[in-house]
């Protein structure tokens, strides 16, 4: 699916909080004329898809009664469908909504990749599409700090406490560096303005849910991801097919087996999230999860972090065990699923 966010956003610079002691009937009349969020406490009805995501160690969409912070948009979406009531307002923030600030910029890169004519320029055109809006929600996990002489004793205490660093020096004949540490406080990039990131997130989902809601017995929905449907039988004639923005486009992919989110088998080979089109299965473990072997190597101080005592650029052999269990819904004796019941 090609994604264009031509919907209304929060304006960042006018959000507000509302009153204390908001109340539902409030927030409903808030949903209709303005953009924003608020953390409510909510009950979602017996549907077969769940509208509203819980993060509970993964991300679910459950059914039942739960609470979370939701964009006014999905909100309204759910509402509509009467899949949801809100049953408290806990916080609230809002603004007039403004039009998308990407419309330009996607238009324009888009048209530049369609009619791009070597491999080089279409593929920098698709990085900077799939690159946009993530920027928007990018936190700092790591601190760069430019220091004129090597800190040994910030050093000396990085290591005593095995925490993750790296060191960027400029050369043999000079003594500046860079040193590069995590950053604890995760605060968001200068750049970031997450309610532009949240906002996309939510629209997507709405826009796949609307295509979701369609199952019939003749379009049997098998899996859903990010951005595609995995399906058996005829494409309902209400889902728009083709390369524009903002519709689907088919694949000439055969599906025969789904084991877990991201973790499947198309055109006869495995594709898991993760592990490289190269590696090996070696094996299972007691339990019967698959253990695969591939060959990596370091590239950056992303990888570092969760590898010690390897250099940049330096080859090894990765484990990777698979346990091929779908834990997002139940799923019962047929095969079939439904969504995971919550309570508070």
């Amino acid at each position: 699916m090609l994604f264009r966010s031509n919907m209304k956003f929060p304006n960042p610079s006018l959000l507000r909080e509302t009153k204390i002691g908001f109340t539902v009937s409030e927030l409903l009349e808030y949903i209709k004329k303005y953009e924003g969020l608020a953390f409510i406490e909510v009950e979602h009805f017996n549907t077969y898809f769940g509208y509203l995501p819980v993060r509970d160690k993964k991300l679910l969409f459950p059914i039942g009664t739960f609470s979370g912070w939701y964009n006014f948009n999905e909100l309204r979406f759910a509402l509509e469908e009467k899949a949801i009531i809100i049953k408290k307002v806990f916080k609230c923030f809002f603004s007039l909504g403004m039009r998308s600030p990407f419309e330009y910029y996607i238009d324009f890169l888009y048209k530049q990749k369609s009619e791009a004519k070597n491999d080089i320029d279409r593929l920098t055109t698709k990085l900077l599409l799939n690159n946009l809006y993530g920027k928007f929600g990018q936190r700092k996990k790591f601190q760069k700090i430019y220091f004129r002489f090597p800190p040994f004793q910030q050093i000396a205490e990085l290591s005593r406490q095995g925490e993750f660093f790296e060191i960027q020096t400029f050369g043999n004949d000079r003594e500046d560096l860079f040193l590069i540490k995590l950053n604890k406080k995760l605060e968001y990039s200068y750049t970031a303005i997450p309610s532009y990131a949240s906002y996309i997130t939510s629209e997507a989902r709405i826009t796949l849910l609307k295509y979701l809601l369609l199952k019939s017995k003749d379009f049997n929905v098998l899996y859903c991801d990010t951005d595609s449907i995995f399906y058996e039988g005829k494409i309902p004639e209400k889902i728009p097919i083709s390369n524009k923005i903002g519709e689907f486009k088919t694949e000439n992919k055969k599906i025969t087996g789904i084991y877990a989110p991201k973790n499947y088998t198309v055109n006869g080979k495995r594709k898991i999230k993760g592990v490289p089109k190269y590696a090996k299965l070696i094996g299972y473990d007691k339990l019967g999860s698959e253990i695969w072997e591939f060959q990596r190597y370091v590239k950056t101080h992303s990888g570092l972090r969760k590898i010690k005592n390897r250099k940049t650029g330096e080859n090894y052999i990765d484990i990777k065990i698979i346990k091929n269990n779908y834990d997002k819904r139940i799923v019962l004796k047929d095969g079939s699923t439904k969504p995971i019941r919550l309570s508070i």
